[in-house]
């Protein structure tokens, strides 16, 4: 069964396909796209040392916004924040409270931090067996892996639950139309939100959605909703 794990080299969860001698079938969380990585380099929850991973916690892949649950941590905006509550929004996304923030609207795939259930162990068994084989793979195997260049560090990589389409080596994944799609609805929203001042940047963090992608979408919503936004968009790095 698929499970969550954390990649320290590049600070990011990938989602455990199977594990087969010294490598592991993985895939980011939202791509479909699998690729293999060295067992070793892999750390298991609650032990994995994700800067965002409450205590104790373990990482479970929300692969629907159905999924979350009251207690859950998520990461918006950088910084882990508990679901106070939650209540059905459009297109079968979920309006969280989070603790600290106030709404925000699941709509993609997602990791978030959920406490193991109660009288449930965290399984020390599987943790060990995640690190038993620490030999690399075979070099040529694994064209399509995207984890498997240096990080350049001009682009340093932006930890994953902030999901931007970047690799590890700073260039655009390929797009995710049920990633992407969820903006086309909240275009109204976006437009009300550069009027009252956001920048493009602010506005990709908390949409987890690439800069470049909002910049080019937007004058489309301003021909659709004409007035909901008046004069350029901000692209300054100082945010809202």
């Amino acid at each position: 069964m698929p499970y969550i794990a954390w990649h320290p080299r590049t600070r990011r969860p990938l989602v455990v396909l199977t594990r087969s001698g010294p490598c592991a079938k993985v895939r980011l969380v939202h791509s479909e796209v699998p690729f293999e990585v060295p067992v070793g380099e892999l750390e298991h929850y609650p032990w994995a040392a994700d800067p965002h991973a409450p205590p104790g916690f373990v990482a479970v892949l929300l692969d629907t916004p159905q999924a979350v649950r009251e207690g859950d941590w998520v990461v918006v905006v950088g910084c882990a924040r508990r679901v106070r509550a939650l209540a059905p929004y459009s297109a079968g996304s979920r309006l969280l409270e989070l603790e600290g923030y106030g709404k925000w609207v699941l709509a993609a795939p997602r990791v978030a931090d959920r406490r193991p259930p109660v009288g449930r162990a965290p399984d020390r068994a599987a943790h060990r067996h995640l690190h038993r084989c620490r030999r690399p793979p075979r070099r040529g195997r694994n064209p399509v892996n995207p984890l498997s260049h240096p990080p350049n560090p001009s682009n340093p990589l932006r930890t994953v639950n902030t999901v931007n389409a970047v690799n590890a080596v700073g260039t655009p994944a390929p797009a995710n139309a049920a990633l992407f799609g969820h903006l086309e609805w909240k275009a109204e929203q976006i437009l009300g939100q550069l009027r009252a001042g956001y920048s493009l940047e602010r506005l990709s963090a908390v949409y987890e959605v690439p800069e470049p992608h909002l910049r080019d979408r937007v004058p489309e919503w301003r021909r659709k909703y004409p007035g909901l936004e008046e004069g350029p968009a901000r692209v300054s790095r100082s945010g809202p």
